[in-house]
């Protein structure tokens, strides 16, 4: 340092200088462990919510199943089934789809051709499956 300048500034210069370098090495040193620390966080939190959304998906189609297997067995579906009465089976199918919960719910052939559904769109996505190709 200069010679001109006084001890105290000089001790103040200094003392100031290891304060800002003190401060940078401990804030890259929490950044660091907060990095870390962060990530393996985040990365088990997603891993939670990914099973749950597995879980809910795998119970949702339980759920879904077992609507299908008890509407498909009931004698008065069958019926309408073998009439083609699509009235009886969107009527049938609205019963199930308020049951279940869905906002949409469609009874199709054993081609995949829709026959008749129930809720807000099914009236528009019904003509869009049946629309000839």
């Amino acid at each position: 340092m200069k010679k001109g300048i006084k001890l105290s500034v000089k001790m103040g210069i200094l003392v100031g200088l290891s304060i800002v370098i003190s401060a940078l090495a401990v804030e890259i040193m929490c950044l660091q462990e907060f990095k870390s620390e962060f990530g393996a966080n985040v990365k088990m939190n997603l891993e939670t919510v990914q099973r749950g959304i597995l879980n809910n998906l795998n119970n949702r189609n339980i759920i879904l199943r077992n609507a299908v297997v008890a509407l498909s067995g009931r004698p008065n579906f069958i019926e309408a089934m073998e009439e083609g009465d699509a009235s009886i089976i969107g009527d049938l199918a609205e019963q199930k789809r308020k049951i279940v919960g869905n906002d949409i719910m469609f009874v199709t052939d054993e081609r995949g051709r829709v026959i008749a559904g129930s809720g807000a769109l099914s009236i528009r996505v019904q003509i869009f499956l049946t629309w000839p190709v």
